[in-house]
């Protein structure tokens, strides 16, 4: 019995997925080849990150500047990684997968707020892509924002499982208030 216990915990804190994707060694494993982090800075300007496989075996990190997308050829490679090297240090990818295994992604997103506390669904703050096990419950970016949603994009056999957890806990329901 314990050691079925203990069998569980090793694989709960070392997770792996069969799907591409980048851990950046603190504790968020976020998807590749997606726009994974959008955020308005408080002086109005926008940029985002992006981890794209170069191959099945290198990851560039990449800024994007001026948009919350991703969507612009202005932007700076800040570090290549090896995916099958100790060198990286605290960093662990994977891109030996095929580009159609898709992750099970969370999106956390948190909505512009105005004077009036209203939330305005067109002005995005900030967001955040992060793949998670499906049945585990990811924390959220920001859970003391009322201008605060998550979605949930889950591919393959086990996709109803997410859709169990979203059903039944209310913090993944739409939190906005209109």
């Amino acid at each position: 019995m314990i050691f079925i216990f203990i069998n569980l915990l090793i694989v709960s804190i070392y997770a792996s997925f069969d799907c591409n994707y980048v851990d950046m060694g603190f504790g968020l494993t976020q998807p590749v080849n997606e726009c994974t982090v959008g955020k308005t800075r408080d002086n109005g300007e926008q940029m985002s990150i992006e981890y794209v496989c170069i191959d099945a075996y290198n990851l560039e990190s990449r800024i994007y500047y001026d948009t919350l997308n991703c969507d612009n050829d202005d932007y700076e490679i800040v570090q290549t990684f090896k995916c099958n090297s100790n060198s990286t240090h605290f960093v662990e990818c994977n891109c030996s997968f095929y580009k159609g295994e898709q992750c099970p992604i969370f999106t956390d997103i948190e909505y512009i707020k105005h004077e009036n506390g209203s939330c305005d669904k067109s002005q995005i703050n900030q967001y955040r892509l992060y793949v998670a096990d499906p049945i585990e419950i990811p924390e959220p970016l920001d859970v003391d924002s009322n201008c605060f949603e998550r979605k949930s994009t889950h591919y393959g056999k086990d996709a109803s499982i997410v859709s169990y957890w979203m059903d039944k806990l209310s913090l993944f329901q739409n939190s906005i208030q209109q």
